[in-house]
């Protein structure tokens, strides 16, 4: 009697039937990758263009209007693009952002390196007045960990206010700041930020935790 032999490849699924019998088994599925794990590994990287890192790489001189904050939330006045290296994690790729680019980047130092949050983009040069509340939400990411999570800012421009939620699992913490022209400053110098596009649709900054764990973030209307 003669056998049957059946060979299915899809997608990377192989099977291997005789008379109904599974010979070999060998799968991989794309529902398999988690996309966040892959952003936590590639954020311990200090080179983003190695083909394990998903986030596409963006070289730091070609950043314009150029902002960079320490793990202090202190922006550096003077910067020297040759202290850090070439290219950064560019964390806004991962959520598509028309008016501004965020992502961290890490020193040349031969001791173990800190990491900067670094901000280029369009700051909004006019500002809205409206008086109902606007919601921007986004991601925030430590810049010195692999923790992110989301991001959730209530803004009142008529009253110059805002209020910040970071949220990862089920842990929450609020934070509460004023707005002076495109910027904003978090209470008790816990961070600040920028406005970015015409009609300030985005926003990014930094905040110190109650951890005094510096986050990266950005929201979008």
């Amino acid at each position: 009697m003669k056998k049957t032999y059946l060979i299915i490849s899809i997608c990377g699924l192989s099977l291997l039937t005789a008379c109904g019998t599974t010979l070999n088994t060998h799968h991989h599925l794309a529902s398999e990758i988690d996309p966040q794990k892959n952003l936590q590994q590639s954020n311990q990287e200090d080179d983003p263009t190695t083909s394990e890192n998903k986030i596409p790489p963006t070289k730091l001189n070609e950043l314009e209007q150029l902002i960079i904050v320490d793990n202090n939330g202190k922006e550096i006045n003077d910067i020297n693009i040759d202290d850090f290296n070439e290219h950064i994690n560019n964390l806004s790729k991962m959520n598509d952002y028309k008016h501004m680019t965020f992502g961290r980047v890490g020193e040349k130092s031969d001791e173990p390196r800190q990491h900067f949050a670094v901000f280029s983009g369009q700051k909004t040069q006019h500002m809205p007045s409206d008086k109902a509340a606007i919601t921007y939400k986004g991601t925030f990411y430590e810049l010195e960990g692999p923790q992110y999570g989301d991001v959730k800012v209530t803004i009142h421009f008529n009253e110059d206010t805002l209020r910040s939620e970071f949220k990862a699992g089920d842990q929450l913490e609020t934070a509460e700041g004023t707005i002076k022209d495109n910027r904003f400053t978090f209470k008790n110098q816990k961070g600040s930020g920028y406005f970015y596009g015409e009609t300030a649709e985005e926003l990014g900054g930094v905040y110190i935790d109650s951890q005094n764990n510096t986050k990266i973030f950005g929201a979008k209307q």
